[in-house]
């Protein structure tokens, strides 16, 4: 089966956009789906990069792209806009690659984009949805008519959780197959802990962003402070609020146990995960939550809000949900995680999300609907 897969980027760098989109598209390459990336890329002039069409390969995964500086712009003109570039760039790649057997397209306004192109050709559209800014009310009644366009001119929508698909269905009327989001286990996997357990060692992941909460982390850490003295939290990630994040753990007396590490590539995170014993991440909303997922393939037992996509990840024998932005709540189970650690089989946690979330795994499922929309 040939497949074009749709979306703005694709990146094998964690924290790039177009990550989970490659992720995918490569897993799918290693089950025998022929994925060709196709990528129209209309991102300010700031960030530079060789404007006009052109072909290159990912770890040896085939992408054509084209780039033109547009930036800021109402989301209209941006699908109009994608719209036009998809077209222009799906007719250059059948010419030189020949006809698809469907389109797969990462995110519902990308999806909304490449409607007329699809019907100009006959060429069914998947749409796999991973958006958080469906779960804003000001980014989704801008985006409406333009979601519904691709939604409903799509064979199958994919949503990466079952928050996700409840939002869907109640707005747009879309039944969505639910599919999550892959783990990459050759980063992350259970190593057997071989150190001294006098303190007990947080990690947290993700851009340093008012919705990923590390306000409130750093709030709730400070309480914890006054019971337990012998732990530390590394931060990995980067981001608009590093600077103020920075301030109030200095206000907080957290700079011995707070660290601020920036981006780190995947096998460090790795590394990280290998050396420490339980994963946090109090976000506002997420969809998905891929980083849940990598800790839990390191063996790590989770706390985490219930923001969305981790109600469909984390339960009692991997971890702990609290309410969102309830610092006391999520103090409390930072201080059961301390309390309760040895609850936890950490092999088992591992096993668990790699026989759920392994590249095959999730990629046996997304070819499980490119063939129902193709035969």
């Amino acid at each position: 089966m040939k497949v074009f897969v749709f979306s703005d980027s694709f990146s094998d760098k964690i924290g790039e956009p177009g990550i989970f989109a490659f992720d995918q598209m490569k897993a799918l390459s290693e089950i025998g789906v022929d994925v060709i990336g196709i990528s129209v890329d209309i991102r300010s002039i700031r960030r530079w990069r060789p404007w006009g069409v052109s072909k290159y390969r990912l770890q040896n995964v085939k992408i054509y792209k084209i780039s033109v500086p547009i930036g800021r712009a109402p989301i209209g003109l941006q699908c109009t806009i994608q719209s036009l570039l998809f077209k222009k760039l799906l007719s250059l790649v059948i010419k030189i690659e020949g006809v698809p057997d469907l389109v797969h397209a990462h995110f519902g306004l990308i999806g909304a984009s490449a409607v007329d192109g699809c019907r100009k050709y006959h060429i069914p559209l998947v749409i796999t949805e991973h958006w958080s800014g469906l779960l804003s009310e000001e980014k989704l009644r801008s985006a409406y008519k333009y979601l519904a366009k691709g939604y409903d001119n799509a064979s199958a929508v994919i949503a990466v959780s079952n928050n996700l698909a409840s939002v869907i269905a109640t707005r747009f009327g879309t039944r969505c197959i639910v599919i999550p989001n892959i783990v990459d286990v050759n980063a992350f996997s259970y190593q057997k802990r071989g150190r001294d357990w006098s303190e007990f060692r947080f990690i947290s992941v993700g851009n340093l962003l008012h919705g990923k909460g590390f306000d409130i982390l750093i709030e709730s850490l400070s309480r914890l402070k006054r019971v337990y003295s012998d732990f530390s939290l590394t931060i990995v990630g980067d981001g608009p609020e590093r600077d103020s994040l920075t301030q109030q753990i200095q206000n907080c007396d957290l700079t011995s146990e707070v660290k601020l590490v920036g981006r780190l590539p995947r096998l460090e995170i790795g590394k990280i995960m290998e050396e420490s014993d339980c994963f946090i991440l109090t976000s506002r909303f997420e969809t998905f939550g891929v980083v849940y997922i990598e800790a839990l393939a390191s063996g790590l037992p989770v706390i985490a809000t219930n923001c969305g996509g981790p109600a469909d990840i984390v339960n009692e024998s991997n971890g702990i949900l609290v309410p969102v932005d309830n610092v006391d709540q999520i103090s409390d189970a930072m201080k059961k995680m301390i309390d309760t650690r040895i609850l936890y089989n950490n092999e088992t946690i591992s096993n668990d999300a790699k026989r759920m979330y392994s590249p095959s795994v999730i990629a046996e499922k997304i070819n499980k609907v490119f063939k129902s929309v193709v035969c």
